[in-house]
């Protein structure tokens, strides 16, 4: 179990003890009852609900091996009522489930009394306005023999990166839970010393389409020279220290399951790095013809691992784009592209967009961190191309 420092708090502690506690705002109401009811009649009534709360959700998330109730987007709402009764039992007469609830912010959730079974379905209503009829939400805890998120890859991968990193990627094996992602995440110095407001919390988290790639900025404002947070704050690396990016293994993903292990990558900073990636130093590995061996194309220095995927692309003398496999290897050195077909006899290219960059957001076209008082030389053309024979 870890704890992310005073601003982000171990989630499973967080959530545990607020549950318990009832740790409810001053002058806010929450109600909050969830339980099971019966489908039937389910569908004209959430069909006859006209308040203005679509965004408000309601899942199960997993905790302690048992399930708590979060219902979100709810910051603006000051009262917000959760109703649900057990399928036997009579709505207009019966109590509802027993149980603590709390509330932060954007969240409430409820712990009942006696934990609830894997693989089984809930209806709540949710009303955030007792003058207007509740909305339905079906909620089903994830069933026992669904897997687990797990962290597949951790960008950069190498265990040496700049003093200037901009980002990092994570990836994991299944969707997972948007919305709150900073809780999850600290960085921190090997020493546990916790470095304080490190990313760039912007609203729109930087979700892939599947959810299941993260990318965290780092506040441009500590890496660039000259500006105010880095000079109050001070740099968020310095060459020679080791640090940990820690996610906390409390995260549940889309189905409400968490990763149930904290990940921990170790990485030392070294020199900043002023240097644009340089396709003029680039090594290209040609195939052979009549074969699908790999082009190979190795950098000088680790490039954005996210941008490789599509920032080179193949084609044949005749224009046309050459359909393959993309594989990013050896700490993001080394692009190797795979073709769906053969290799023919004749001239190919190799189209690079500009924009790719390093880890410490130098693209080709432009250095990232530019002092005012310094001349620099930008790229004029959106692509360069590397040319090669079969």
């Amino acid at each position: 179990m870890i704890r992310l420092g005073s601003r982000l708090e171990n989630r499973t502690t967080t959530l545990r003890s607020r549950a318990l506690f009832s740790l409810l705002r001053p002058g806010v109401l929450v109600v909050v009852a969830l339980v099971f009811i019966s489908m039937a009649g389910l569908s004209a009534q959430a069909a006859c609900a006209v308040q203005e709360t679509e965004k408000i959700a309601v899942r199960a998330v997993e905790l302690d091996g048992g399930y708590v109730f979060e219902v979100s987007n709810v910051a603006n709402v000051d009262v917000v009522e959760v109703h649900a009764w057990l399928s036997q039992a009579n709505v207009n007469v019966d109590p509802p489930m027993l149980g603590s609830t709390s509330r932060d912010g954007d969240f409430v959730w409820f712990k009942p009394r006696f934990p609830l079974r894997a693989g089984t379905k809930f209806n709540v209503s949710v009303s955030a306005d007792p003058k207007l009829k509740p909305l339905f939400f079906t909620v089903e805890t994830p069933s026992k023999d669904q897997d687990r998120a797990k962290i597949t890859a951790v960008y950069p991968s190498s265990d040496v990166v700049p003093e200037n990193t901009l980002k990092f990627y994570v990836e994991f094996s299944t969707p997972m839970r948007k919305g709150d992602v900073y809780d999850f995440i600290q960085l921190r110095e090997v020493d546990g010393a916790e470095i304080e407001l490190p990313f760039l919390e912007i609203e729109q988290e930087l979700w892939s389409r599947d959810s299941k790639r993260l990318t965290l900025l780092l506040d441009p404002g500590r890496i660039k020279r000259g500006l105010k947070p880095r000079e109050e704050m001070g740099p968020i690396f310095e060459s020679g220290k080791s640090y940990e990016l820690v996610i906390d293994g409390a995260w549940p993903n889309a189905d409400g399951l968490t990763l149930g292990e904290t990940h921990v990558k170790q990485f030392r900073a070294t020199d900043e790095d002023k240097t644009q990636p340089d396709p003029e130093h680039w090594k290209v590995t040609t195939p052979a013809v009549g074969s699908v061996e790999p082009l190979v194309v190795r950098f000088q220095e680790p490039l954005d691992h996210s941008m490789l995927q599509r920032a080179l692309q193949v084609y044949d003398e005749k224009g046309k784009r050459i359909a393959g496999t993309v594989l990013v290897t050896d700490e993001e050195q080394q692009w190797r592209f795979v073709p769906e077909t053969d290799w023919q006899t004749g001239d190919y290219r190799v189209s690079v967009d500009i924009n790719l960059e390093d880890n410490a957001g130098n693209s080709i076209g432009r250095q990232f961190d530019v002092d005012v008082f310094e001349q620099t030389e930008q790229t004029s053309t959106a692509t360069l191309e590397l040319k090669f024979q079969l």
